[in-house]
């Protein structure tokens, strides 16, 4: 399958090494009927390592980003990651995908915008993402550093959460905009608050310090403040509340460790734990479903998976169509309607499906396969 644009989102992000391919006409296999995920489930869903992945978001009626904001996100995310290591001893930082990507999203602008406060619709810009890249909240192995392209101003200005909550449960996300990035001289000092928050950093003043006057990065403190690709003279630290939560998410920074004797001046008074919660629109909002698979008898939802493949909904689908010939029974998969008789070609990087066209012949699909295997052997 070659790369087209089209399939950016379902292209293969790890190296390849062996090519599968299955071509939809499936009988149904899955003889069971989804069921909602059990905490246990939830558990080993989540990652076991959790990596910064930056992107563009590119709304659909906005041009995509030139190549030299490529290159300021790539310095900019390098250096905050450098500052992690430095504020932690240079022991240890969070692992950051050292190439930007540029999703195209699927609807305007004005589609994402958010309240007043906000200024963006996040839960239905992570929803989108989530589907984008077939994991759900739960599997999701990144911290999505998400920058939006805005024609002006600088919108939204920052915002960062982890997606599940507390600490050590799974991944995250930024978002900030393309022209604070392009025209904020503070955006460096900005960027580390919020991977902050996305690693599950409250602001101080859950533990009852200054926002105005605290060391730590998780302050509004304007001696922070970077210039551009300058840094700050007194620039911000990890307080040891922050290093304590840092050491309790071991899926971002493996190996971190936090002794209050060792790692908190003597005599200092160590506040209770504070962890951040997952932002709220992920609950509330309708964007905040994230299970790949969903079933419906008559309208009304009986089950679903977050963890199917398209083959696997399918078969299920088609049983229970099949078991079931007094119900309406229909289903999604990934955000889209799946029908019984689908047919069309998926292919496979290493267990990893990395595309789908619906309408290939089966000589088509089998060519593509042959194209593939002769590139990627």
């Amino acid at each position: 399958m070659h790369r087209q644009v089209s399939l950016q989102y379902l292209s293969p992000r790890h190296p390849v090494v062996t090519l599968i391919a299955v071509w939809l006409l499936l009988s149904a296999w899955l003889a069971v009927q989804p069921a909602a995920a059990s905490p246990s489930e939830t558990e080993e869903a989540l990652p076991e390592r959790v990596t910064v992945l930056p992107i563009f978001f590119v709304p659909a009626d906005q041009p995509p980003p030139p190549q030299q904001l490529h290159h300021h996100l790539l310095r900019h995310l390098l250096w905050a990651q450098a500052s992690y290591s430095q504020m932690l001893g240079g022991s240890v930082s969070f692992l950051a995908r050292e190439q930007v990507e540029v999703y195209q999203a699927r609807h305007p602008l004005q589609v994402y915008a958010g309240d007043p406060d906000n200024q963006v619709d996040a839960g239905r810009i992570v929803h989108e993402l989530l589907l984008s890249y077939q994991v759900n909240r739960f599997s999701c192995p990144y911290v999505f550093l998400l920058i939006m392209v805005h024609p002006c101003g600088n919108v939204p200005m920052g915002v960062g959460a982890p997606l599940n909550g507390e600490f050590n449960r799974g991944g995250g996300f930024v978002v900030m905009s393309s022209v604070g990035l392009e025209r904020q001289p503070n955006w460096q000092a900005s960027l580390r608050h919020e991977l902050g928050h996305a690693f599950g950093l409250r602001h101080v003043d859950a533990y009852g310090y200054s926002m105005e006057t605290s060391p730590s990065i998780m302050s509004y403190n304007p001696d922070h403040a970077t210039d551009g690709f300058n840094p700050s003279m007194t620039p911000g630290e990890l307080i040891p509340e922050d290093l304590r939560a840092l050491a309790l998410n071991q899926r971002v920074f493996p190996g971190l460790e936090f002794r209050a004797a060792s790692d908190a001046p003597v005599a200092y008074g160590l506040h209770p734990l504070a962890p951040l919660a997952p932002g709220s629109f992920l609950d509330e909002s309708p964007w905040g479903a994230m299970d790949s698979y969903q079933l419906y008898w008559d309208g009304e939802l009986q089950g679903t998976r977050s963890t199917y493949n398209r083959s696997e909904a399918l078969a299920n689908l088609q049983w229970n169509v099949a078991e079931y010939p007094s119900k309406q029974v229909t289903a999604t998969w990934l955000g889209d309607s799946l029908h019984p008789d689908s047919q069309g070609y998926e292919l496979f990087l290493d267990g990893a499906r990395a595309g789908y066209e619906p309408n290939w012949s089966p000589s088509h699909a089998e060519r593509n396969l042959h194209h593939n295997r002769e590139r990627y052997s």
